[in-house]
């Protein structure tokens, strides 16, 4: 199982910003899918991410994806996409959206949830956004 100590942070830079690394693992950004908006009571949100590293214009079939919350206070929720990375060299055509669950442990209530994938985290979700 992957946890938090595999995480290793920052790594390089990912379109002008430092992303996180995890050994094995490569980052996905996302949003959160527009026909599941969350409420302040749900403890799960379905986001759509894209792969940050090159995968031959696929969506990772085969290949496993670990949403992982990353730090949670009172104000956010953390998290980052990680996609098992692709064997062997792959073309970089761009990825398509893939849908995931992250399961966040609690209810939103009225936190933001960030994408830390990258630093400074992205707010992909804002309590005002209800």
């Amino acid at each position: 199982m992957l946890g938090l100590r595999s995480l290793e942070a920052p790594v390089g830079w990912g379109q002008c910003r430092i992303e996180v690394d995890a050994r094995g693992w490569g980052n996905a950004r996302f949003v959160i899918d527009p026909k599941t908006r969350p409420t302040p009571e749900a403890d799960q949100i379905s986001v759509l991410a894209t792969e940050n590293a090159c995968a031959g214009g696929q969506a990772p079939e085969g290949r496993q994806v670990k949403p992982v919350i990353l730090s949670r206070d009172a104000h956010t929720i953390s998290v980052v996409i990680l996609v098992e990375s692709t064997d062997g060299s792959t073309a970089c055509p761009g990825n398509p959206a893939f849908p995931v669950e992250v399961s966040l442990g609690s209810a939103i209530g009225d936190r933001d949830i960030l994408d830390a994938s990258v630093y400074p985290p992205e707010r992909r979700w804002a309590d005002g956004d209800h």
